[in-house]
């Protein structure tokens, strides 16, 4: 009986230890803007991560935190570690928590309060696509971690100014900028090229406007002798607009608290 009681008080004892070790993030780590768990960035690349996050979160009062393990956690789902990390690391009212998985290749967001109006469900996989272009799906973690920094920043501005990304509302490239600039300046050529023609039109002093058909009209070269309008068939199609979907992921973790974002793979 005593070797049975042993093996059980061993077996729990272990299991919380590994539980514990699983966890990685706690909330010794509250305050921490980069959590490198994965061990795949140097001391300096932390330093300077975190110098450029303090920046923005002066600037907004916002939290900002970057976390890297080799895998998520046994017991949790991505985007359960990713609240679980928000929870630990932050004050839970304006925040937005990145976490990557290096070995099993996830990744996941946690917004919580102005977050979750900042970093919308079209903005988290747009600013997704630029990590994977910028880095991400090549294990270059420095230059993704910086762009996902500076896009923070352009997300978090325009929230402020109440026009948050979203879809149909995204940010745009300097290609696209020149684009819309390109096909702005052609409008207004178009527009100044049939003013001018109108002008010259309205200078016609020999042009009358006839008021009738038969003015137009030789005597003598045209005689009807009736006339209808015979409509064969009327047909009227419609067709139901597409509804866009929009929104935060909102949804409440495993400690009660509220957050947005959403989660997959690279």
């Amino acid at each position: 009986m005593k070797k049975i009681i042993t093996f059980l008080m061993t077996f729990v004892l272990v299991l919380g230890f590994s539980v514990t070790a699983f966890a990685d993030v706690d909330y010794d780590d509250y305050g921490k803007s980069v959590i490198d768990e994965a061990n795949v960035l140097s001391n300096r690349d932390e330093e300077e991560l975190t110098e450029e996050i303090q920046k923005i979160e002066s600037k907004y009062n916002f939290d900002i935190v970057i976390c890297t393990v080799e895998t998520v956690p046994m017991g949790y789902t991505a985007q359960s570690y990713a609240d679980y990390v928000s929870e630990c690391t932050t004050n839970i009212y304006d925040s937005c928590v990145l976490v990557i998985g290096t070995q099993d290749r996830t990744w996941a967001i946690s917004t919580t309060g102005f977050g979750q109006r900042a970093f919308t469900l079209a903005g988290i996989d747009y600013i997704m696509d630029k990590l994977s272009d910028n880095g991400l799906k090549d294990g270059k973690y420095v230059k993704a971690f910086k762009k996902f920094v500076s896009l923070c920043d352009d997300f978090i501005k325009e929230a402020k100014d109440g026009k948050p990304y979203d879809k149909g509302h995204m940010p745009q490239t300097k290609g696209q900028i020149f684009k819309k600039a390109l096909v702005r300046g052609l409008i207004i050529g178009l527009v100044v090229t049939l003013i001018v023609i109108l002008s010259l039109v309205g200078q016609m002093k020999n042009v009358r406007k006839k008021t009738e058909a038969r003015e137009y009209v030789v005597n003598g070269s045209l005689n009807v002798t009736l006339a209808r309008d015979a409509y064969l068939y009327s047909k009227t199609s419609k067709t139901r607009k597409a509804q866009q979907s929009s929104g935060s992921g909102s949804h409440t973790s495993s400690s009660g608290g509220s957050h947005g974002g959403s989660s997959g793979s690279f």
